[in-house]
């Protein structure tokens, strides 16, 4: 009985790996739309997945010294972590590829690569092979004639307007001014109350000291002169955001890819979908804390009636062939057991002797 046992399960774990395993080898394809471009030029980089599919997701990185990202043509691609997503969660796969648009702006070779690339269609998911392409920028030929014959517009100078205040003929005498000077300073006002309600580590430490530098410059200027001179420092854009991973939103994004919406309630899939876009829209660091606790899958709760009918519906699908093959398998199994304990029984001692007699 011991090895109709072990012929039993051997059996069983064929048939459980032939229904269940559902990761695919390795798919999909990238390709540049020209492999040579001028400078501010676009060029399109389309990944191809041979086929339709549900939901996908990788990431696509590029030399951001050559080129700037301009748009996708589905789904959302972050440039912080140079991750695109696309979530179709429909019953039938609807995208069979993406296009991404760039703008060239520097002369060199710029290379594009996939990574990290995973899709799902009607056969499970799919991990992508890493994949790259090159484009080529050149610097845009002058037709300029004039530069071909050597010869030079004249170039004309325009002297400076001088200006000179009108002296005073009242017989008044040009005495020094005693009265305070008063200097404007708005845009440190301004500046000031807008970094009170920021948060240091959202920023690179180079810029945020070179903010905090220019704003104590400021409150220092003695003189309207001194001080417009430097007012101009005194900008937002002087700060540059702190680049961050976002590693919890990484890992819920692969683990929903072929997770079926209707095995779980409304609320809780609805929460888990708000909370991805929260924490995708997230530019700065600690928006993304805010929200990175409620990026995981142990959150969504079964519906029960959703979860038996799409266990039905897995098993009683319109794939015929992987149905009566299982059939086939069980009712093989049954036979050889059937069989084996015949034999069993035939070999047995008190058998043959009952026989002889």
């Amino acid at each position: 009985m011991k090895k109709i046992k072990n012929l039993a399960i051997v059996l069983m774990l064929f048939m459980i790996i032939f229904l269940c395993g559902n990761v695919n080898a390795a798919g999909g394809s990238m390709k540049a739309g020209k492999s040579k471009v001028t400078v501010g030029q676009t060029v399109s980089v389309t990944v191809s997945f041979g086929g339709k599919v549900n939901s996908a997701q990788f990431k696509l990185s590029y030399d951001s010294s050559k080129f700037d990202y301009v748009s996708c043509s589905e789904g959302k691609y972050n440039q912080g972590t140079n991750r695109y997503t696309y979530l179709g969660m429909d019953t039938e796969p609807d995208l069979a590829s993406v296009t991404f648009t760039f703008k060239s702006k520097q002369t060199g070779s710029g290379k594009f690569s996939l990574s990290s690339g995973m899709f799902k269609n009607n056969s499970g998911k799919v991990t992508m092979s890493n994949l790259s392409t090159s484009v080529t920028i050149e610097e845009v030929k002058s037709n300029s004639s004039s530069s071909s014959s050597g010869t030079k517009k004249p170039t004309t100078t325009k002297k400076p307007n001088s200006t000179k205040k009108p002296t005073s003929n009242t017989g008044e005498t040009n005495e020094e001014q005693t009265d305070p000077i008063i200097v404007q300073k708005a845009e440190l006002i301004e500046i000031r109350n807008f970094v009170a309600g920021l948060i240091d580590t959202d920023y690179t430490e180079e810029s945020w000291k070179a903010l905090q530098e220019a704003i104590a410059n400021a409150e220092a200027a003695a003189t309207q002169e001194e001080y417009d001179a430097l007012k101009e420092q005194l900008s937002k854009d002087v700060l540059q955001k702190a680049p961050f991973e976002k590693t919890e939103l990484d890992k819920v994004l692969r683990d929903l890819i072929g997770l079926p919406k209707e095995n779980y309630t409304t609320e809780t899939w609805d929460a888990l979908q708000a909370a991805i876009v929260t924490a995708d829209n997230a530019e700065l660091k600690s928006d993304y804390d805010k929200i990175k606790n409620k990026l995981t899958i142990n959150d969504l709760i079964l519906d029960e009636k959703g979860f038996i009918e799409q266990i039905m519906d897995d098993s009683c699908g319109h794939k015929m062939i992987i149905l009566t093959l299982a059939s086939a398998v069980v009712i093989l199994i049954i036979a050889i057991m059937i069989l084996l304990v015949m034999y069993e029984k035939a070999k047995d001692p008190e058998n043959l002797g009952r026989r002889a007699k």
